[in-house]
């Protein structure tokens, strides 16, 4: 990846890429009841990310995260897992095993290799995909019969081993027992000097136990991510599944192919994106909202049933009340606006003073003129109205209008 940070923690539609792997085993209709996070090469920055994984994984897997230190190929990877599923073991249970960067799996995927693992009544089932380009993986080859005979790293592939196109995905099944007495059988004689996991499976095989593989029906699915490329390919994915569940659940998004929706975002029905959207994880939007085109919508916020946030405006940590409305070339930074008020275009909340951030209220039926400066802290009560080009520098009471730089109340006529 040529990067500073590990790959599992590379950002995908806003979130750590081995977030996406953890969620889908949250959502296995019987989560597993031990979960080993195996973690190498930059552990310390992994295990403290865990901390802000979404919170519907934290509840539903408990991890217990396991150093491989040094990092001597994936079977030595599991051997560091091995003591932490002997309970299992001891109740006849299976071991699944996933890879941190194959962010696209699915839950329905890894459901249906434990149910093709057990109806096979298979000691170790592999989970395989068909590639055009097999470079980097490790080649499944299958006797006469069809059935799995080994798998051939990538590094050790030669002749018509080298040009088989069905290939190890990483991701397994294994009755438990079955692995922890094949584990200690691994051996590193091989070019690279390290233990592969798939090396058990003719140590199995031998002793007359069953092994299978499944093709996977989606190969894109089960692809690791390994390069900038790849990586901007399952973002890609990703987003391209985000978008499709909030058009089924009704949201209007005009054109796809140009609006950027990331993971743990909430839409309600009949509101309209445009194109040329972002909108960042962490934000909620209502019912029947417009937004865009050409919006930056930021973490934290919350844009209420009716709101409209248009082109070229930015909102953060931004609360967006009932027919209220931002429509041109505003940025909305700390602030709480209130029901059915107007925000001209221009208007920027002035929320950092250099040093901290300060937060602004604006109330109900508030008509803020366009090229406002509100300079926050402030509040403006309910009805309040800024002349267009106003700085605002203090609390604009209930109904009173400001303008100027400062702004000041305007007299009224009698």
């Amino acid at each position: 990846m040529n990067s500073a940070t590990p790959k599992v923690l590379q950002p995908l539609a806003g979130a750590p890429m081995l977030e996406f792997v953890l969620q889908s085993l949250a959502e296995l209709s019987q989560p597993p009841a031990v979960n080993a996070l195996v973690v190498g090469y930059g552990a310390d920055k992994v295990l403290a990310s865990l901390d802000k994984l979404a919170a519907p994984i934290r509840e539903r897997l408990s991890l217990t995260p396991l150093r491989q230190e040094p990092q001597l190929g994936t079977g030595h990877a599991v051997q560091m897992a091995a003591h932490a599923f002997d309970s299992v073991a001891q109740q006849d249970g299976d071991v699944l095993i996933v890879l941190g960067d194959v962010p696209l799996i699915r839950a329905a995927t890894l459901e249906r290799l434990l149910a093709h693992h057990r109806e096979q009544a298979a000691a170790a089932t592999m989970l395989t995909m068909q590639v055009a380009d097999p470079s980097g993986y490790g080649r499944v080859v299958r006797d006469e019969l069809g059935m799995l005979a080994e798998v051939v790293e990538h590094k050790d592939a030669s002749g018509s081993v080298a040009r088989i196109n069905e290939v190890n995905t990483g991701i397994f099944a294994f009755r438990a027992q079955a692995l922890l007495e094949a584990l200690p059988e691994l051996s590193n004689d091989n070019a690279a000097g390290e233990y592969y996991l798939p090396d058990v499976l003719p140590w199995l095989l031998q002793r007359g136990q069953r092994c299978s593989a499944l093709l996977a029906q989606d190969s894109l699915e089960v692809q690791g991510v390994n390069t900038r490329k790849q990586q901007a390919a399952a973002d890609a994915a990703l987003r391209e599944r985000i978008l499709d569940e909030l058009m089924e659940a009704g949201v209007h998004i005009v054109d796809p192919a140009n609006t950027y929706i990331e993971a743990g975002v909430e839409i309600g029905t009949d509101t309209t994106v445009h194109p040329f959207t972002v909108i960042r994880r962490g934000v909620r939007i209502g019912a029947g909202c417009d937004v865009g085109p050409f919006a930056h919508v930021r973490a934290g916020t919350v844009l209420e049933d009716t709101a409209e946030l248009g082109n070229f405006c930015e909102a953060k940590k931004a609360t967006l009340g009932p027919h209220s409305k931002a429509k041109h070339l505003a940025y909305l930074g700390d602030v709480t606006v209130g029901e059915g008020s107007n925000i001209g275009a221009g208007t920027v909340i002035c929320n950092y003073d250099g040093e901290h951030k300060h937060h602004t209220e604006i109330g109900d039926g508030v008509f803020i003129g366009s090229g406002s400066m509100i300079v926050a802290p402030r509040k403006i009560a309910d009805g309040g109205r800024t002349g267009a080009g106003a700085v605002v520098t203090k609390d604009v009471e209930p109904g009173v209008t400001v303008a100027g730089v400062p702004a000041k109340p305007l007299k009224r006529k009698e």
